[in-house]
């Protein structure tokens, strides 16, 4: 092969290889990556109506740590609506150690650019709770924690 079929099939490369290349970038084959900028949660992030599933072991006490005799197992399901503004209202039956509860709630929350927040929560049966809260930017699930009143374990998760 001369010098000039070497420097015409080497051309003949780049151009097809140079298609080659448009071709995939366009379609999608070569294709960039952006990270979308956070956007933050709100109060407007948790609004709707959640399905709540509740568990742990609560206690008479409120000083800790507890022995686990002081504990009786608890769960729980129901109903959580929030309006996106921070007020709450809901239903559940719960079982503490055996013993069903039926019960209405009222409360408020408030959920903290990154995701975190806290809710203070009135039942018609039983003490006020504050719990600490988290949820994922979609705000189709919400993840909770009872901490005050202090000595129990009580956790929930309520998903849309």
């Amino acid at each position: 092969m001369n010098t000039q079929s070497r420097i015409v099939l080497a051309s003949f490369v780049l151009v097809i290889g140079g298609m080659i290349f448009a071709v995939g970038h366009r379609s999608g084959m070569a294709a960039k990556v952006y990270a979308a900028p956070p956007t933050g949660c709100t109060n407007q992030t948790i609004v709707g109506q959640f399905v709540v599933i509740e568990q742990g072991f609560v206690s008479a006490s409120t000083t800790g740590p507890q022995g686990i005799a002081n504990f009786a197992p608890a769960a729980g399901v129901g109903v959580l609506v929030t309006d996106g503004q921070g007020n709450s209202f809901g239903s559940d039956t719960i079982s503490i150690g055996g013993e069903i509860i039926t019960r209405t709630s009222t409360g408020t929350y408030s959920v903290n650019p990154d995701c975190t927040g806290t809710a203070h929560i009135q039942f018609n049966a039983g003490p006020a709770v504050d719990i600490a809260i988290a949820t994922d930017r979609s705000g189709k699930e919400i993840h909770s924690l009872q901490i005050n009143p202090q000595g129990s374990v009580f956790t929930s998760v309520s998903r849309k």
